[in-house]
């Protein structure tokens, strides 16, 4: 049994870290679910490579309304950048993260 408790958990990947703090957002149904297909279509960098316009189009499918409302509530979660759909935005969202701790 000591070496059980020894062993180290399996590595968890960004989507699942993602979800789990998903989890704890305290959002509309609709917005939770649009979290949801936001969080899984992330690339492994945390980029949102895909247009909101096409995630819409899953099955089964989105409202496009609530996927817009759904990204920046993805983009506060950790680590910070995450969400954003190039370079640029994710600086901003980290340098944003950094003016609220302050």
């Amino acid at each position: 049994m000591d070496a059980l408790a020894n062993t180290p958990a399996p590595d968890q990947n960004l989507a699942e870290f993602l979800l789990e703090q998903w989890a704890f957002v305290d959002a509309p149904e609709l917005l939770k679910d649009a979290g949801e297909v936001i969080i899984n279509a992330l690339d492994a960098d945390g980029y949102l490579r895909q247009p909101l316009e096409e995630l819409a189009t899953t099955e089964p499918p989105v409202a496009l309304e609530s996927l817009r409302a759904a990204l920046p509530l993805v983009q506060r979660l950790e680590p910070s950048g995450v969400g954003a759909r190039d370079l640029g935005e994710c600086l901003l969202i980290q340098l944003a993260t950094l003016e609220n701790r302050a």
